[in-house]
């Protein structure tokens, strides 16, 4: 179990430090709009050099919809959901030291706020609708092919596209892990854009557990579509 654990905490803190110092001052926007390129590539970069050891979430709102998932299927232990809970406080505190880091690597370190022009409710919705996509393509890797890469490589996607759908609203985050540990490592250095962090904590576990259910409903038709094709082809 261990190494699965070392795996969430090697994952999560690479991604928070990928993410952390791709941002610069010339950017005068928060959150990871200019940095979808960035984010997408670690995703996908750091998912493979872990070797899937533990799922390969990184985000506690994909341990969310996992968990989820698997209590309505009732496919889960005690022990395992203790092992996933383990995962997300993990990850939590294993952003914060990447943060801590990438400002000490970059001098104007990544943060989380609303731009100027949207509004609580604009970005609290657009993180919510996001996370749900996101952490929904990521609890459907290995479900419709044998090969994990290709939904490693949809999920680098869709991180790729919510960014640049929703970043300029709500910053993008996606991930309560990052949001909190950028924004703690932003406020040592300059005292600021702690105030709205608990909407980059709710929106994105809120949207991991619709993530969750959704994901049941889906693979439920999946197995069905499955088992329809394999009698046409004994047929």
């Amino acid at each position: 179990m261990w190494r699965r654990i070392a795996a969430e905490a090697v994952g999560t803190f690479m991604i928070t430090l990928s993410v952390s110092v791709s941002h610069f001052s010339i950017f005068n926007v928060p959150g990871t709009y200019y940095s979808a390129y960035a984010v997408a590539g670690s995703v996908v970069m750091f998912m493979i050099m872990t070797g899937f050891t533990s799922g390969a979430h990184f985000n506690p709102a994909i341990t969310v919809g996992y968990l989820v998932r698997h209590c309505i299927h009732r496919k889960i232990d005690f022990k395992e959901i203790l092992e996933h809970l383990v995962y997300i406080v993990v990850q939590m505190i294993s952003a914060i030291p990447a943060a801590y880091l990438a400002w000490g690597m970059n001098r104007f370190p990544m943060y989380f706020d609303l731009p100027v022009d949207a509004t609580t409710a604009d970005a609290f919705f657009a993180e919510l609708v996001y996370s749900t996509l996101i952490v929904g393509c990521a609890l459907m890797i290995g479900r419709m092919h044998d090969s994990v890469l290709i939904g490693t490589i949809g999920l680098g996607c869709a991180y790729f596209g919510g960014i640049l759908a929703v970043g300029l609203i709500s910053g993008g985050c996606f991930n309560p892990a990052v949001g909190l540990a950028v924004n703690i490592a932003h406020n040592t250095a300059h005292g600021t854009h702690m105030d709205r962090t608990w909407l980059y904590l709710v929106a994105p576990v809120l949207g991991g557990a619709i993530a969750g259910v959704l994901n049941c409903v889906f693979l439920e038709e999946l197995k069905a579509q499955k088992k329809h094709s394999s009698v046409h082809a004994e047929d």
